[in-house]
């Protein structure tokens, strides 16, 4: 394959990423060096270099590359401008969608810093005891700048040590609390370099109030007035109109917020004030665009969703599988108040771009596109455009076999209105089967035409889909278009699909592309 087309390949799902990336990393150790050597060579400071070697050197280098990560570390949760900013030209060069992986990574590299900042200064006061009659512990924890690091460290200790996988899947809440321990770590910061500390050889000795403060007061009044946003957004009337039970201790619940307009593949936060005050959870939104409601489906895993499920008066059991919302006086005493935040945009908001598409849910992780098949209907049905859009392959993996029942009667409708020739579905289960299970779906496949396992005319698939045999036939099929491959479910299938849409896409003149999208909320 010639160099160029292995870089416009390159360039499909990883180069302007990737560059983005890269450049913010060449950022940071520019500024790093940068500070260092005009510590050290300038001048200016030989007097405490002298005394402490390169401690303060190295301290202050830090310090520089954390002025400018403490920057950028609130712009990728400001929610409402991403939103916006996905629609603008600067999608193709920024990952947007990426936004909380580099939120992360910003937050990664704040915590090495620290680290490195810290214990430089550490064997700063050691030597400062040395040669001057203060103690290092005094100058570690009581002094100003001390202090004041002490407090931005047990902040950033909680926040990091809270933000890590495992907390965060089974204590989402701790998670949530330690993480606006940020407030803390910021006001920890702002007087932390204003102390004078590190004196240069003639005046002026130090920044007047340290520099911190202008680094960060563009990305503090941005996220300031997002959150005044959301609040606003957030106490518009808000209404539960109907709640629906699904097997899989799954709740559907559907809401009226007039204020609220949405795209297909989109997600909201929501919050419960008698659970808790300040928790929000996002959920992708299962409504279309053409509905007058909004709907999200909630699996019933953790704290949260299963104390609002008990408040909404659910009982999992065969009985009462769809329970409408109570109206007037009755209604209001018998639902919580419920807030809505967003919608916000997703990467899911792009399949009207491509030609054709690929979209894999992977048990609950179906529902944004449930939100895309519901609208590709509507749109069909009503003579609308849908762009570019010409073939839609739909596939679904699941384990539990009663997670097909969740959106059964959108697919069925598909099938019936003879949309299965727009909208391909394949249903894969990759649960295990009882002896008795399997003598059913022996005996009843078929049936009516129909599956003996979802009742859809679509065969089920058991076992895992061969993922090269899929994608291959699509390249196969598809010559010369591009393909976009919509997905949301967990990390190990995201980065085999992600794998093979780099394997099988061809950038060269007449190949065919496979770009790819995955969830990230």
């Amino acid at each position: 394959m010639p160099p160029s087309v292995v870089i416009r390949n390159w360039f499909v799902n990883e180069g302007w990423r990737r560059l983005f990336f890269i450049a913010w990393v060449i950022t940071q150790l520019a500024l790093f060096t940068v500070t260092l050597v005009d510590y050290i060579i300038s001048g200016k400071f030989t007097i405490i270099n002298t005394y402490v070697g390169y401690g303060v050197s190295v301290a202050k280098a830090c310090a520089a590359a954390l002025n400018f990560d403490c920057a950028l570390i609130l712009l990728p949760v400001c929610r409402t401008i991403i939103s916006k900013l996905r629609w603008t030209p600067l999608i193709k060069f920024i990952p947007f969608d990426k936004n909380i992986t580099f939120h992360k990574h910003v937050g990664y590299f704040i915590v090495i810093f620290s680290w490195i900042h810290i214990a430089a200064h550490f064997l700063n006061y050691r030597y400062i005891e040395d040669i001057t009659a203060a103690r290092a512990e005094v100058l570690a924890f009581l002094s100003g700048p001390g202090l004041t690091g002490q407090i931005a460290t047990i902040a950033l200790f909680l926040m990091a040590t809270s933000a890590a996988e495992p907390v965060r899947k089974k204590n989402f809440e701790i998670f949530w609390y330690c993480h606006h321990l940020f407030i803390v770590f910021f006001g920890g910061l702002l007087p932390h370099g204003a102390f004078c500390f590190v004196k240069a050889d003639a005046p002026p000795y130090c920044t007047s109030g340290g520099s911190f403060w202008k680094w960060v007061v563009g990305g503090l009044a941005l996220y300031t007035i997002e959150r005044l946003l959301r609040e606003f957004r957030a106490k518009l009337p808000t209404r539960i109109t109907k709640i629906i039970m699904h097997p899989g201790k799954v709740v559907e619940v559907q809401i009226e917020k007039s204020s609220a307009t949405m795209r297909s593949g989109q997600y909201i936060f929501v919050n419960c004030p008698e659970i808790s005050l300040w928790q929000w959870h996002p959920f992708t939104l299962t409504s279309a665009p053409e509905e007058n409601f909004l709907s999200v489906h909630i699996r019933v895993t953790g704290d949260w969703t299963t104390a609002f499920s008990k408040r909404l008066g659910i009982q999992f059991s065969k009985q009462n599988q769809d329970v409408k919302a109570h109206m007037g006086d009755a209604g209001a005493r018998f639902l919580p108040t419920f807030l809505v935040d967003g919608p916000y945009g997703a990467s899911s908001e792009d399949y009207l771009k491509f030609k054709t598409i690929l979209i894999v849910g992977a048990g609950i992780g179906v529902t944004p596109f449930a939100s895309i098949i519901k609208s590709i209907w509507y749109s069909k049905t009503m003579n609308h455009p849908l762009g570019k859009l010409g073939k839609v392959y739909f596939l679904w993996t699941v384990r539990d076999k009663e997670a097909f029942a969740w959106f059964q009667d959108l697919l069925a409708t598909v099938e019936q209105d003879k949309m299965d020739t727009f909208i391909e579905i394949y249903s894969y289960y990759t649960g295990s089967l009882k002896r008795d299970e399997i003598d059913n779906v022996v005996l009843n496949d078929g049936v009516n035409a129909k599956d003996a396992m979802t009742g859809l005319k679509a065969p089920t698939y058991y076992g895992r889909p061969v993922w090269p045999e899929v994608f291959g036939a699509l390249k196969q099929h598809h010559r010369s278009d591009d393909i976009g491959v919509f997905f949301c479910g967990p990390k190990a299938l995201s980065n085999v699909l992600h794998a093979n849409c780099n394997k099988f896409t061809d950038a060269s003149e007449g190949g065919t592309r496979f770009f790819y999208h995955k969830e990230n909320f």
